[in-house]
């Protein structure tokens, strides 16, 4: 087996390699001056199961490029078999036709195109949703880290609360909870269909007094939700509040804003780098869905 570090490198591939006892080889690249990107991977033997690690962000269509190239490739070389384990995968949000819109559904367009390429095994973390990925016509496996993210918290806090900022993420607070041996709590909100304006219909009230506040979703990307929730904590006593996210995308002055609304500390897992975030590195993990499919 040959562990492919590709072109958008988070630490993954390293160590994934160690653990699965493969081969390892890091992706060249070269931007020409208009943008193109030239990409070299080096020989291997013939016959070999490869796996190419190609976390999609920043720059999503341009790491999902770079992933197809990579694979295109592997498949010409007639490889044994092409796994993609893509921590983040870029598109996951558009999984369907939005009222009102003629959209493309992304997801879809994304599955086949990797497909195409030749990939067989598909490895990701912590998807928007896990059934457009039903769609892909090889093998799946999703990757849920939440339980390690939620070790990497534990320790750094007195009394935690864990609050999820809306109903969806109420499984990731649930799960975080469990590890924290806490209780938890979750956001109800309510969108103003003229304005888009957000606005707090139903939200815990008691509990949150003098608690270490620790809000869980399974991203961040404008900050905005997270923000909205450190401020209610806080004006219901909240000692502090932290954030935690798998994917930590960070989007313009995501950061800026967390920490305007009184977000004190930041937590991620490495599927994105951030620097300004304690990462867990979820390597492990990604071998063991890598070894099961």
């Amino acid at each position: 087996m040959l562990v492919v570090e590709g072109t958008s490198k988070t630490g993954i591939g390293k160590p994934l390699a160690a653990v699965l006892g493969a081969g390892f080889v890091e992706a060249g690249q070269r931007i020409f001056p208009d943008g193109e990107s030239e990409i070299t991977i080096e020989d291997h033997e013939e016959g070999e199961d490869v796996v190419l690690v190609q976390t999609t962000y920043p720059f999503q269509d341009k790491r999902l490029l770079e992933l197809y190239l990579m694979a295109h490739e592997m498949k010409r070389r007639r490889v044994k078999s092409i796994t993609a384990v893509v921590p983040y995968l870029a598109y996951a949000r558009q999984d369907r036709h939005f009222e009102g819109k003629n959209n493309i559904v992304s997801i879809s367009a994304v599955l086949e195109m990797l497909g195409s390429a030749g990939v067989g095994k598909l490895v990701t973390v912590a998807p928007h949703k896990k059934e457009p990925l039903a769609a892909f016509k090889g093998k799946v496996a999703v990757v849920d880290p939440i339980r390690d993210l939620a070790s990497g918290i534990k320790g750094d806090f007195k009394d935690p609360f864990i609050l999820a900022p809306d109903k969806g993420a109420l499984d990731f607070a649930k799960a975080a909870a469990e590890v924290l041996e806490c209780d938890y709590a979750h956001i109800d909100k309510q969108r103003d269909r003229h304005t888009g304006d957000i606005s707090i219909v139903n939200a815990p009230k008691e509990g949150i007094d003098s608690k270490d506040v620790v809000v869980v979703d399974d991203m961040i990307s404008t900050g905005g939700t997270i923000a909205q929730a450190a401020r209610f904590a806080l004006s219901h006593g909240a000692r502090n509040v932290a954030a935690a996210a798998v994917h930590l995308l960070m989007v313009d002055d995501a950061h800026e804003k967390m920490g305007a609304a009184g977000v004190s500390r930041l937590y991620g897992t490495n599927t994105v780098n951030f620097e300004k975030a304690k990462l867990v590195d979820i390597s492990e993990l990604i071998a063991q869905s890598v070894r099961r499919t």
